[in-house]
């Protein structure tokens, strides 16, 4: 894909400006030794400092894991609460209903079974 002329010519001097003109144009570039001491100081610190992180926010995430664990198990347990609460009446009310239709069916059987000399 071609790019615009216009993007074309501010990469190619960008590069222009960037690129020395020639080898021995070239500035030094090579830092003293004491600033690359204190950039690789820098650099240890900073790497210190994203291992620590990265111990923390894997303790964070194994305590996350281990809470919604709980909860999930808290929440089994307890999800048929309502339930079962909604469902006791009606059970008491069956027990009932039975217990009424055996007393029922006991009276209506007595009478049949009495049997009257002649």
């Amino acid at each position: 894909m071609a790019l615009p002329f216009c993007l074309q010519r501010a990469m190619e001097q960008n590069l222009e400006s960037v690129a020395p003109a020639s080898p021995n144009d070239a500035p030094d570039t090579s830092p003293a030794p004491a600033v690359q001491d204190e950039a690789l100081a820098a650099k240890a610190q900073e790497v210190e400092r994203l291992q620590e992180r990265l111990v923390r926010l894997q303790a964070e995430f194994e305590n996350y894991k281990k809470r919604m664990a709980r909860e999930k198990a808290e929440f089994l347990k307890f999800a048929t609460e309502g339930l079962l609460l909604e469902l006791l009446p009606v059970l008491d009310n069956l027990e009932r209903a039975i217990a009424s239709a055996r007393s029922c069916a006991s009276e209506m059987v007595s009478p049949c079974n009495t049997t009257s000399a002649p």
